[in-house]
């Protein structure tokens, strides 16, 4: 597993993925990054599901899951 888009990947390697992803139009490929803006900069192809990994330095109540419904 591979952050495309993170500061450190180059963008000659960024272009290459890419370029094979849009060569297998029959394949959906999930891309997930932490960094969303820099997904900006490419021309994403249409085969594509993108997703983010939002941070936050708030404080929130941890989640024990959901209510057991008997």
């Amino acid at each position: 597993m591979l952050d495309l888009f993170a500061k450190n990947v180059p963008m000659v390697a960024i272009m290459t993925i890419l370029k094979q992803i849009k060569e297998q139009p029959n394949v959906t490929f999930l891309l997930l990054t932490k960094n969303p803006r820099h997904m900006d900069l490419y021309e994403l192809p249409a085969n594509t599901v993108i997703g983010a990994t939002i941070e936050s330095d708030c404080n929130h109540p941890v989640s024990l899951g959901a209510p057991i419904i008997t």
